[in-house]
């Protein structure tokens, strides 16, 4: 499994291992550049924004390498399906944990204000990043097409707070009870915010279930995706 997981991370390439840190450091060495200083909200600011970038990279995780053969290859050396495919998925969370966990660290050194409580509430608003990376998975093994892919993450991604709003406001409050209004939990940092939301449209949207969402659909995802792909017919 150590290897599977090894040789992920060299068919990811180096363009793509080290563009998102590269991208990411460079906003935080502008910002502060221009401000002297970088706050724990210009920090988790971009975790949405990370979101999208590794729908980028992960859209074709699985649809590309059964276009290539690369699956044929690994099924005459005897690796199972669900080995492969759990080797790609632990790739995905290693890597987004390292991204996140190296941009936290940078703020520690920009801004040495920093506490257990400010990272705790930090890696909680990252938990969206391990749904957006099972939810590419997911659709790399039901969609060939990995430009759609990847553009249905960034829309969801872009416009899942808007849509949920235009829902609320015209009474759908069932939305409250799906992962939709929490794509992005970096919208609990402020509870005042979320407290108005919370009383104009007479719902009640909190972070525990937000991580509860989160953590279920992650789970139904990954389950779904082994049964489709170990049942899927490759082949190219």
């Amino acid at each position: 499994m150590i290897n599977l997981i090894r040789n992920e991370f060299t068919k990811l390439g180096k363009f793509k291992l080290i563009m998102p840190f590269f991208l990411f450091i460079t906003i935080f060495i502008i910002e502060y550049y221009l401000n002297k200083i970088v706050t724990f909200d210009n920090l988790i600011i971009l975790i949405p924004y990370i979101g999208i970038v590794l729908s980028i990279i992960f859209s074709g995780i699985v649809s590309v390498e059964i276009d290539n053969g690369t699956f044929k290859y690994y099924l005459t050396k005897a690796k199972t399906r669900a080995k492969v495919l759990l080797s790609k998925i632990i790739m995905e969370f290693i890597y987004t944990f390292v991204l996140t966990s190296i941009l936290l660290g940078l703020f520690y050194i920009i801004n040495s204000n920093l506490n257990m409580h400010l990272i705790l509430k930090y890696y909680t608003f990252t938990i969206p990043l391990y749904f957006i990376v099972s939810l590419t998975t997911f659709l790399s093994i039901i969609i060939k097409n990995t430009p759609i892919n990847s553009g249905m993450c960034i829309i969801l991604l872009s416009f899942g707070g808007i849509l949920s709003e235009f829902l609320f406001k015209n009474n759908s409050k069932f939305i409250e009870y799906t992962f939709l209004p929490y794509l992005d939990l970096t919208i609990f940092n402020s509870s005042e915010s979320i407290n108005l939301v919370n009383l104009e449209y007479g719902i009640n949207l909190n972070i525990n279930y937000g991580i509860f969402i989160n953590v279920l659909f992650i789970l139904l995802f990954n389950i779904i995706g082994f049964i489709l792909f170990i049942k899927k017919d490759i082949k190219s």
